[in-house]
């Protein structure tokens, strides 16, 4: 019987040959993990919120049953204000995540590999002439204060590329670290059956054939 569990760690193996032999490769692209966790952190925020503001609502009813007592009658204001406060951010966010839907159809989309560049999230190809190896980096992002990620720094060349004019292109190729108005690194894609180490291998791999 077929191990389920090895047959799925076959996939990056046979990718990493096909694109030593072929020199080009298209996969199935997730979501990557710096984006996954970045979800996660605005499903938390938006769970705290939401809490804060249900907690006013029921300190505000409490107070307005207790009014005949001045202490108890302070929670009106105080709830009233918690209420307001957690359902504002709670909307926010909720707003926030609506607009981000774009970022998880292009996380989706399929990764392309080939001596014209890398296609990923709906973009490219972006030469290889801008990119240099892939490596690890601490980035500090507003979603994301202590993430490492998985990125391809830009070369001068490809940093002046990018960052010519600020659109949606300019974000998916991100990430923009926190309190800086450019996108210095291309940030890799998640890939279907793939860990973000095998991901970083494979365009390893990719990089050295191509890229002079």
């Amino acid at each position: 019987m077929t191990d389920p569990l090895a047959a799925t760690r076959q996939v990056p193996s046979r990718a990493l040959q096909h694109m030593r032999e072929h020199g080009s490769i298209s996969l199935t692209g997730r979501a990557s993990d710096p984006f996954l966790r970045w979800q996660k952190r605005r499903r938390i925020s938006l769970i705290v919120f939401l809490v804060i503001g249900g907690l006013g609502v029921l300190s505000a009813v409490l107070g307005l049953l207790l009014r005949d007592v001045a202490v108890w009658a302070l929670l009106i204001p105080v709830g009233g204000l918690f209420a307001f406060v957690g359902f504002v951010a709670a909307g926010a966010l909720a707003v926030l995540g609506s607009a981000h839907r774009f970022r998880l159809h292009a996380e989706t989309q399929p990764v392309v590999l080939d001596p014209r560049g890398v296609c990923l999230r709906g973009i490219g190809p972006v030469p290889w002439s801008d990119l240099e190896a892939p490596e690890y980096r601490r980035i500090f992002t507003k979603n994301d204060l202590s993430g490492m990620c998985a990125v391809m720094p830009l070369s001068a060349q490809g940093h002046a590329r990018v960052n010519a004019s600020h659109s949606p292109r300019t974000l998916l190729i991100g990430p923009r670290p926190y309190l800086r108005t450019d996108v210095p690194y291309l940030l890799l894609p998640g890939i279907d059956g793939f860990t973000e180490a095998e991901t970083v291998q494979l365009f390893q791999t990719a990089h050295a054939m191509h890229a002079r």
